[in-house]
């Protein structure tokens, strides 16, 4: 075809394979790319549009039936677009529709794990992790995904066996060590899982600084629940040095004082429990939860406030 005369069809050619060469010759590190198929085709929306009016002008006898056939094809597209429309309107549909036309992808398989388990079908996401571990047994967080569905089915033993791959591949990665604490409290083992939030919360504080992992999270909740562990074990010390870390990772965490208060209180320290309180005031003037912790204060020591 001359490009002069189908102005049209040549602009829509070369717009089509001018968009989609990026999806075809570069590696997007990307599993799905159906979407970037959408800008390019507008090219195909030309060309078929250029064809039709060429049809109708040439087929000057058989118009109705050009006519009849070009609806045809237009409802063909319309037809697909709304069907893909309909797997683009969950994530749960796209991935399930990913793993059907691509059964062989651990990557498919993986995100719909995730869309499974978001939708809080765990005997499915348990398959779908299941199946990419059998491929890739050393999938660190594969398994510490599979760990999750088994700690919110209350599964504690399955779970600590899973992460038993990931200790010695990923060990510093703060949801395997937030999902093995909870896996050891789940059966018992309340000194391991002391240790554990140690280990947390010095992962917690190195990946403020490297960020290796996405979503970072401050030590503080972490922090909270060691000092609280730490003194229902008779472990005062474990907790002193985890307030001191959090001190010194995050000094603006507001709540730093309140387990300077516990600790004070449990070791009986009258005067550096009220000091720390004050200071829990300072920090949080006006804060609905302070008489309650004045409460829990006085309790502590055994006494009204």
């Amino acid at each position: 075809w001359n490009a002069r005369r189908r102005p049209l069809v040549a602009v829509g050619v070369g717009w089509y394979f001018l968009l989609i060469a990026p999806s075809t010759f570069v590696h997007l590190n990307t599993v799905l790319m159906e979407n970037r198929g959408y800008t390019a085709s507008m090219g195909v929306a030309v060309v078929v549009g250029w064809l039709g009016c060429a049809a109708w002008r040439t087929l000057a006898g058989r118009r109705r039936a050009a006519g009849v056939l070009f609806g045809v094809v237009l409802a063909a597209f319309a037809l697909i677009g709304w069907q893909r429309q309909q797997v683009w309107a969950t994530n749960l549909a796209v991935w399930e529709d990913a793993v059907a036309h691509d059964p062989r992808s651990e990557e498919a398989w993986a995100n719909l794990g995730k869309a499974y388990f978001s939708a809080g079908r765990l005997a499915e996401a348990e398959r779908a992790y299941l199946r990419v571990l059998a491929d890739h047994p050393d999938a660190p967080q594969i398994a510490t995904n599979l760990a999750g569905v088994y700690l919110r089915q209350g599964r504690h033993r399955e779970a600590l066996a899973v992460m038993a791959r990931v200790a010695a591949l990923d060990p510093a990665n703060p949801v395997y060590l937030t999902n093995l604490f909870h896996a050891q409290m789940g059966v018992g083992q309340a000194q391991a899982a002391l240790a554990t939030l140690r280990r947390l919360m010095r992962a917690e504080a190195d990946n403020l600084a490297t960020r290796r992992y996405p979503n970072p999270l401050p030590p503080g909740a972490s922090a909270t629940t060691l000092v609280d562990l730490a003194l229902r074990l008779n472990r005062p010390e474990d907790a002193r040095q985890a307030i001191l870390l959090l001190a010194r990772t995050r000094p603006d965490y507001p709540l730093t004082p309140l387990l300077a208060m516990r600790l004070h209180a449990f070791a009986g320290n009258r005067a550096a429990a009220d000091a720390a309180l004050a200071e829990l005031a300072r920090r949080l003037p006006g804060d609905p939860r302070l008489p309650g912790w004045r409460a829990e204060l006085a309790q502590r020591r055994g006494g009204p406030g």
